[in-house]
């Protein structure tokens, strides 16, 4: 386990609440992939330091810290520039060096962790060099004039060129590959539908341990692992149950809180079975609290809406009703009263199989 810090950049000032959220949403992804936390780091300011994201005081308090806990990875909530983590790189590796992850790259290091299958892989490792590629150019830049200040075509610039073209190589390869791949997952949605002659397919969607997974075996009578850790489900599961439904079930890649599009949309072929399913099963877990169930919520409709989907097909599912009382139910729905009236809604218990068949009744008549 490597020891790690975790820091985080505040810039409402107002915000009392949410941070807890996304510091423990950070903890979370960490510990899926066994750092160690040792300590945490949170500071508020209203704007972005371009240098370092945070304030110089801080990353030499962050420094300190490295070398006094012997931190070997430091972990950052918010997203960083190519040029903030060369400088954090560059300040805080002293006698050791250190690991400066973002949470993009970390949500990155689950999915190859968690990947089983060829689409997956070849997704996240364009992924991964769509992101790595701005820092190495920047590096690469910086070493080869440093080595040879006074030569304008010395072998350091040839190398770093040749490396340019290597990675714009296995992009462009890779992204090749990943539209074949696109071809052919659309004929198979098409040979699915003619299948299904008339039938729905059906996507479940929503946040990781929100219970997709339980809802898809229950529907399907599938026995697919589940898991309350981020990012389990990586490939699209399909499963047509009876004929009397005539309904194919698609489980696919879950969310977390404050997920870059960037790495949503990495995901293409994931997406597909979103953007072509008849309905989308949007599942939220009601054992979160109130703020937290809006705030994934409101979240999530403008994620789904931003790559591209239809929300005309959403159906909202509230999910673990076996965990609350109908009292404490009825308040959430009054406060999300404003989303729930332009949804249709069901609350279910997918462990006590809880309105289960009125669901399925719905979904075959929607």
């Amino acid at each position: 386990m490597k020891r790690s810090i975790l820091c985080l950049l505040k810039t409402d000032i107002h915000d009392h609440f949410f941070y807890k959220i996304q510091i423990r949403e950070l903890e979370k992804l960490a510990e899926s992939l066994n750092y160690e936390i040792i300590t945490k780091i949170i500071q508020t300011k209203l704007k972005k330091k371009s240098k370092f994201l945070i304030g110089k005081g801080k990353v030499q308090e962050l420094k300190k810290l490295i070398q006094e806990l012997n931190i070997e990875t430091v972990i950052f909530y918010n997203t960083l520039t190519s040029k903030q983590k060369l400088n954090l790189l560059t300040e805080l590796s002293g006698h050791q060096e250190v690991e400066i992850l973002d949470r993009y790259e970390l949500t990155l290091k689950i999915f190859e962790k968690n990947s089983t299958d060829k689409l997956s892989k070849i997704q996240i490792q364009l992924a991964q060099l769509r992101k790595q590629f701005p820092l190495y150019k920047l590096q690469a830049n910086i070493k080869f004039k440093q080595d040879l200040p006074a030569r304008k075509f010395g072998p350091g610039e040839f190398a770093f060129h040749s490396k340019i073209k290597s990675y714009d190589k296995k992009i462009a390869t890779l992204t090749t590959e990943i539209e074949q791949m696109k071809t052919k997952k659309l004929k198979r949605i098409q040979k699915r539908r003619e299948i299904l002659n008339g039938g729905k397919i059906c996507c479940i969607v929503g946040y990781y341990n929100a219970g997709k997974t339980t809802l898809f075996n229950l529907f399907t009578g599938s026995q697919k692992p589940t898991s309350d850790l981020p990012f389990t489900t990586l490939s699209s599961k399909y499963r047509r149950i009876n004929k009397n439904f005539n309904i194919m079930f698609v489980d696919t890649i879950g969310f977390v809180i404050d997920l870059d599009p960037r790495l949503i949309k990495s995901f293409e072929l994931n997406l597909m079975d979103m953007q072509n399913a008849d309905i989308l099963i949007y599942l939220i877990a009601l054992d979160d609290k109130l703020d937290l169930i809006n705030y994934k919520l409101e979240y999530s409709l403008n994620l789904l809406k931003e790559i591209g989907i239809n929300l005309n097909k959403v159906l909202l599912v509230f999910n673990k009703f076996d965990l609350i009382s109908k009292q404490e139910f009825e308040i959430i729905i009054q406060y999300l009263e404003p989303v729930l009236s332009k949804y249709p809604y069901f609350y279910i218990s997918a462990k006590n199989k809880e309105n289960i068949n009125d669901l399925l009744s719905f979904i075959k008549i929607k």
